[in-house]
């Protein structure tokens, strides 16, 4: 399932590269395909499984806001 992750907080490219890592890493079942400085955003291919209280808990322990979730 395709969710595009709202967050707040980066500010360059090594932003990118840690939340890539941490999702890639936290979430066996998840894809990364794009991390938007710009928009603030990430979209992801994650399982069905994976719940918005997870995604919240990667952000918060990275110290980003994710602010929604379409």
């Amino acid at each position: 399932m395709r969710k595009k992750l709202h967050i707040n907080g980066m500010t360059n490219q090594n932003c990118i590269k840690h939340i890539t890592e941490a999702l890639s890493q936290d979430f066996y079942d998840l894809n990364v395909i794009e991390v938007n400085l710009d928009g603030r955003y990430a979209i992801v291919d994650a399982d069905e499984g994976i719940t918005n209280t997870q995604f919240k808990e990667v952000f918060d322990d990275l110290g980003y806001g994710l602010v929604g979730i379409e």
